[in-house]
């Protein structure tokens, strides 16, 4: 494959349920983040759509589309209009700049086929390069093994991690995230104020914001404490704040905040009685994964994504594994930006690979298609 990558410029696209992390490799952090959100107006006659950022006018009736369900692409017209306006604000020539993405554990073939489709016909772009979000989330802090489990917006994953190569058979996921605790805080709060404010839907990005703020995981929680009693559980700490909502309208909440955080230790709480907490998922991992020194592994686990700068998250977590595996060299991080920490891994990827070993071109597409891209990537990232 072509060697003109070394001197064309590289944009780093992190697709995540709740925003994109995107920007120019080389740099110390993303330039752009981007919710993964598209607003259209109804009832009017105008096509207007608004990407990412809340429009000011708030009051009026937008449908709202998220392009990214439970880490799968499902509305790809949406999707387009994301990566559209991403590339317009780095302000780069698509034609000469190579485009990176990482990819989560549960992404289909299918769905990386259209991607790199999508990439190459509609933007023109020479050169697509894949990685996969744990891998590169190690790259971040110079590690190649460890577990990660990736604490996302509608999805938790965990996996096992040798060499920079995933071993498949240890990746565990699950239907729940950040949007899922956001859920369940708004009903603690509904419930709270018995319905009467959080009418309007426009309410949720205000929790969202709400739970970033005040949610904390409480480290002596057990099974027993509030869980009959929610009007408890949201009003566990003396400490008052006042919320304003889209109409306007106050509300006063405490400040401790454990029950919404509760759910990834207990998914019970929302009714998920079949689904493993992130505790049995790491557990599960383990179980299934075939890596001889796995053992080893466990004295490197990793938390990242948009669900893990929870005060108190490292600790409850280290604290049950340490319990339910029965080991005791288990060491639990979560890297200074997990947030982005997929982003940053990314970057110092394609910076220490030669890119005739990560590309797949332009060129190479138009002669051959597709037809081995899973091949040249799975291999690569994957203990085969």
């Amino acid at each position: 494959m072509s060697t003109k990558t070394q001197t064309q410029q590289t944009i780093i696209i992190d697709n995540g349920s709740d925003s994109i992390k995107a920007g120019l490799g080389g740099k110390d952090k993303p330039d752009l983040m981007v919710p993964t959100i598209v607003r259209k107006e109804t009832n009017t006659e105008k096509n207007e759509y608004y990407i990412g950022e809340k429009h000011e006018t708030m009051n009026k009736l937008l449908d709202s589309i998220y392009p990214i369900e439970r880490g799968t692409i499902t509305h790809w017209e949406e999707m387009e209009m994301i990566w559209s306006y991403i590339l317009d604000n780095l302000n780069q020539n698509n034609s000469l700049c190579n485009i990176f993405f990482s990819e989560n554990v549960c992404e289909s073939k299918a769905s990386r086929e259209r991607k790199c489709q999508i990439m190459f016909e509609t933007f023109s772009v020479p050169s697509i390069g894949l990685g996969f979000q744990p891998i590169l989330s190690l790259y971040s802090v110079n590690r190649t093994c460890g577990v990660v489990l990736d604490l996302g917006h509608s999805l938790s994953s965990a996996c096992f991690v040798q060499n920079a190569n995933i071993d498949p058979n240890s990746i565990q996921y699950i239907n729940l995230g950040g949007k899922d605790i956001t859920d369940y805080l708004f009903q603690l709060i509904n419930k709270k104020y018995n319905g009467n404010y959080f009418l309007q839907k426009c309410d949720w990005d205000i929790v969202e914001e709400l739970k970033k703020e005040i949610c904390f995981v409480e480290s002596n929680y057990t099974n027993t404490r509030n869980q009959n009693n929610d009007k408890k559980a949201i009003n566990s700490n003396n400490q008052n704040i006042k919320i304003k909502l889209s109409n306007n309208k106050e509300i006063e909440i405490s400040n401790g905040r454990t029950k919404a955080i509760e759910i990834l230790f207990n998914p019970n709480l929302v009714s998920l009685e079949d689904e493993p907490s992130i505790s049995y998922l790491i557990k599960n991992s383990f179980n299934n994964c075939e890596f001889l020194n796995k053992d080893k592994i466990l004295n490197s686990i990793f938390i990242t994504g948009g669900s893990s700068k929870f005060s108190g998250l490292v600790d409850r977590l280290d604290y049950e594994l340490k319990h339910i595996l029965n080991q005791n060299n288990i060491k639990t991080f979560s890297p200074k930006d997990s947030t982005i920490s997929s982003w940053m891994g990314a970057n110092k990827f394609i910076t220490d690979n030669s890119p005739q070993n990560s590309w797949y071109t332009l060129e190479y597409y138009n002669e051959n298609g597709l037809y081995d891209i899973h091949k040249k990537f799975y291999q690569k990232f994957y203990r085969m």
